[in-house]
């Protein structure tokens, strides 16, 4: 019997005021960062279309960059 493979879970994306309450920042701070820095990676969806972000990608900037308490 051929084995089955279960595709892997999808990565949950948010839109832009999710993601800007997740790293703690105002909605017009990630846009410019967007356009300017890019530090947090983001999916466009279409030449003008729907930007989201990898919930997990947020997650891991924001460990990465904790500073101070107990490591």
């Amino acid at each position: 019997m051929p084995k089955t493979t279960t595709p892997p879970a999808p990565t949950p994306l948010v839109n832009e005021f999710v993601a800007a309450q997740i790293l703690g920042i105002s909605v017009s701070t990630l846009r410019k960062d967007r356009n300017d820095k890019k530090r947090f990676p983001f999916v466009r969806y279409g030449l003008n279309g729907t930007i989201r972000y990898d919930i997990n990608q947020l997650n891991d900037y924001l460990r990465a960059n904790l500073n101070g308490g107990v490591k």
